[in-house]
């Protein structure tokens, strides 16, 4: 397999905030769950199309869920103005 150069998840801001954002307008704790499964699933997709190892996409997939859960939205998910 050739070496692929991927720009990393958790370096792509707006998906991340777009991300976080998603999973604050849930109501619900199994509603944010199925948020972010659903996220998940499609990126685990969007990455083995694309032809990386599982090591790799667990990886990627592990540094996404730290930059989203650090994102600084405010409980209410609307946009912090600076």
């Amino acid at each position: 397999m050739s070496d692929i150069a991927l720009f990393p998840l958790a370096r792509r801001g707006a998906l991340v905030k777009r991300t976080a954002k998603r999973l604050l307008e849930r109501t619900t704790r199994e509603g944010r769950a199925a948020a972010w499964r659903q996220a998940v699933d499609k990126l685990e997709a969007d990455l083995r199309r694309l032809g990386l190892p599982d090591p790799m996409i667990e990886k990627e997939l592990r540094e996404f869920h730290r930059a989203v859960s650090a994102t600084d939205l405010p409980p209410n998910g609307a946009a912090r103005r600076r």
